[in-house]
């Protein structure tokens, strides 16, 4: 079973396209995928192309793509996978169990859009014609934990219960130790998707989970923009030798995600009630020394709130005022760290934008931010000061 999934960005004004030698005019392209073809609207453009399929093809591959495609008035159109087989990572070799429903283990990318783990679930539900669900869990007294820190995660989970209802998923919260949550749930489940987590107990937690499921357990990274070990397979000495590796890749994975339909909505199953943060922070149990934030709450709203003013107000004096007053920041570090906000759509949100302010917030949003990324992820000491270099 081969899942294709081909997302179309096109700007047409005329009515013509020529690839290679052929002018065709219509209202689709047709893509030729082993014997089957398939028509995909193109607006007023029409690009025929053929695409062989692999035996380990996970997703169809576009030959020749329409860089090379010329319509009457540019730009044309531009063919991408929407999630990119790079982001995919099998931690397991279990197969596919005849469950009652898939699972998705949220625990980094904490939205409902913007979600490449939360879309290949879907894609699993609706090829199996079961539903899906989403766990969450909520450890009680998590190291260095405070009011604050949990405060914006209950935030954000209930913004993310909205969203997800929005699209028929239902999301389960549960107390506890999150790997031994998911392998509870996942007695009955097929497969189990998860998202990716860079630091130590992120990893070992899936690396846990992975070792006791009967089913497959897949990850799939959507809080990078380019995938941590695509854009480099060892420790980089600083942005400047991680720089030029990204620069090479990032127009792959500046790709839109596109919202699938869940086909077959599940029932509610028993969740924690998040209409109560003060109820759900008394069994947290948090360090109160650190009260909520007064000027952040968390949530997915929220942080699309923060990304519009900043491109309304802030991004054209971000480079001279991005050490100073809060105005001139975009105020969306919380919402990234959290996952309530993908830096995928964030950097999209920059596309129509040229300049040296535009240039810089990218640099901080893509270079910097995944040079932690990569340090957390090759450097076994990141969090020790062994792990620092000899010059610091």
């Amino acid at each position: 079973y081969k899942v294709a999934v081909v997302l179309i960005h096109l700007t047409a004004v005329g009515n013509k396209v020529s690839f290679g030698n052929k002018n065709q005019s219509s209202s689709s392209a047709s893509f030729v995928l082993g014997t089957r073809a398939v028509w995909v609207n193109l607006g007023k453009c029409r690009v025929p192309s053929s695409v062989p399929l692999g035996a380990s093809d996970s997703v169809y591959r576009i030959r020749g793509g329409l860089q090379n495609a010329r319509c009457s008035r540019p730009p044309c159109a531009t063919i991408k996978v929407m999630i990119q087989p790079e982001r995919i990572q099998n931690l397991n070799s279990n197969l596919e169990q005849p469950g009652e429903y898939v699972l998705y283990w949220m625990q980094a990318s904490v939205r409902s859009r913007f979600n490449h783990a939360l879309e290949h679930a879907i894609a699993h539900a609706n090829r199996l014609g079961q539903p899906l669900y989403v766990i969450f869990g909520l450890t009680p007294n998590y190291p260095e934990a405070n009011l604050r820190s949990y405060t914006f995660l209950l935030e954000g989970l209930q913004a993310v219960q909205k969203g997800l209802e929005r699209r028929q998923i239902p999301l389960v919260v549960r107390l506890g130790h999150p790997p031994d949550l998911v392998l509870e749930l996942s007695q009955k489940a097929s497969r189990v998707v998860t998202d990716r987590g860079y630091v130590r107990v992120s990893r070992l937690w899936r690396e846990q989970l992975a070792a006791k499921l009967e089913c497959p357990l897949e990850q799939v990274e959507s809080d990078a923009v380019v995938p941590v070990e695509t854009a480099s397979n060892k420790a980089e000495v600083g942005a400047r030798t991680l720089r030029p590796r990204i620069h090479r890749l990032w127009k792959n994975y500046l790709v839109a995600l596109k919202e699938r339909t869940l086909e077959n909505p599940g029932k509610p199953l028993e969740t924690l009630d998040l209409s109560s943060i003060p109820a759900l922070l008394e069994q947290l149990g948090p360090d109160p020394s650190v009260t909520p934030s007064p000027l952040y709450k968390g949530g997915e709203l929220e942080a699309h709130t923060y990304l519009e003013k900043f491109m309304q107000e802030g991004l054209e004096k971000y480079v001279e005022g991005r050490g100073g007053p809060l105005s001139s920041v975009s105020n969306l570090s919380p919402y990234l760290h959290y996952g309530h906000i993908s830096p995928l759509e964030v950097a999209l949100a920059l596309e129509d934008r040229i300049g040296p302010a535009a240039d810089a917030f990218l640099e901080e949003l893509i270079v910097r931010r995944e040079l932690s990324f990569n340090f957390c992820f090759f450097n076994p000491h990141y969090d020790s000061f062994e792990g620092l270099p000899n010059w610091a």
